[in-house]
């Protein structure tokens, strides 16, 4: 097998991890929970999670999945996205909400999870897959804040 197949073929399994860790993570019924299903799920699937969660944003967490030999690894998405990140934590905070930001990258596509959870603790669920999402940092900040406000507005308010 050539090189180049079997990098093609490494990245295309690197794919169904992160969508399997991300499916798992959503059927806990907690947050608290995530460190430690984390552990678990790196430690099995090979891939590497990593906290990027920063002081600014206090009601979300961001989690990095990247494969151990990914060159990629050092990318940060609150330096892509620190309108988009402020204004969704002005929004969750407004309305006491907490949320869990899961991404990957390639030079081609972010592939982002976004689980938030109400105050009466149900999650809801947002996978957005941006293509060519490099070129232009306030495309990606509009996108990201539009399909999440309204997901955050879409959720029925908790009793």
């Amino acid at each position: 097998m050539s090189r180049a197949a079997r990098a093609a073929r490494e990245r295309e399994a690197s794919r169904y991890k992160i969508i399997a860790l991300v499916f798992v993570v959503k059927s806990y019924s907690h947050l608290v929970h995530i460190n430690q299903t984390i552990k678990t799920l790196s430690a099995h699937t090979g891939l590497i999670v990593k906290e990027e969660t920063t002081k600014d944003y206090s009601r979300i967490r961001i989690y990095h999945l990247h494969s151990g030999n990914d060159p990629g690894h050092e990318a940060q998405l609150a330096k892509h996205m620190p309108d988009a990140l402020s204004s969704i934590n002005r929004m969750l905070q407004a309305k006491q909400m907490t949320a869990v930001f899961y991404y990957s990258e390639s030079v081609a596509k972010l592939s982002i999870s976004f689980i938030v959870q109400d105050n009466c603790h149900n999650q809801y669920q947002l996978m957005l897959g941006i293509q060519n999402w490099q070129n232009s940092v306030k495309d990606l900040n509009d996108v990201v804040y539009q399909a999440t406000e309204k997901t955050i507005n879409e959720i029925p308010a908790c009793n």
